[in-house]
């Protein structure tokens, strides 16, 4: 069974993957550089994710999107610029490049949609991706900002621009189809 869960970063955040208590950073460096997600693991080991924070305008507290499937040490998350899949190990992590950009922030917004027990499907302003239970990534998508998500249709994703569907994602494939 799929979850994910919000993880705001507001202040350091305690973490359960697999048998491994973990922290949660959100780090901006002094001079400017981009900022991480540190993940510390209690007793040892740590990993820091680039652009993995969601801190733009759009959200109250930095924060990120944690996927988990059915193995409880490994998990995807989402919410800058790259989302990442990691396990408690702390191996070197998947990087999972997004079609978020920076300078954009003030547009950024995030759906998380369960379609399956098996799949969950993350909306977002520049693209659409399905994450397995595997913790796998499926299908990656782009899509234009003002295209939002307006419902499921059976296998299909619809989405609309100004009130009017404009094209479909079939959930198995990630296939697009046009709407008239």
């Amino acid at each position: 069974m799929m979850m994910y869960e919000w993880i705001s970063l507001e202040n350091p955040a305690i973490f359960r993957l697999g048998d491994r208590t973990l922290t949660l950073r959100f780090v901006v460096p002094p001079r400017g550089d981009d900022p991480w997600l540190r993940v510390e693991a209690h007793g040892g080991g740590v990993l820091e994710l680039l652009n993995a924070v969601d801190a733009g305008q759009t959200v109250d507290h930095p924060g990120v999107w944690v996927i988990r499937g059915d193995d409880p040490a490994k998990a995807v998350t989402f919410g800058g610029e790259n989302a990442y899949r990691f396990s408690a190990d702390l191996e070197p992590p998947d990087l999972i490049p997004t079609y978020r950009e920076d300078e954009f922030d003030e547009f950024w917004y995030t759906q998380m949609l369960s379609v399956r027990d098996n799949a969950v499907v993350v909306v977002y302003e520049g693209g659409v991706l399905r994450v397995d239970a595997d913790t796998s990534l499926a299908w990656h998508i782009k899509k234009i900002y003002n295209h939002y998500f307006e419902a499921q249709d059976g296998e299909e994703l619809v989405f609309v621009m100004d009130g009017e569907p404009r094209f479909a994602v079939n959930i198995d494939s990630g296939d697009i189809k046009e709407l008239e």
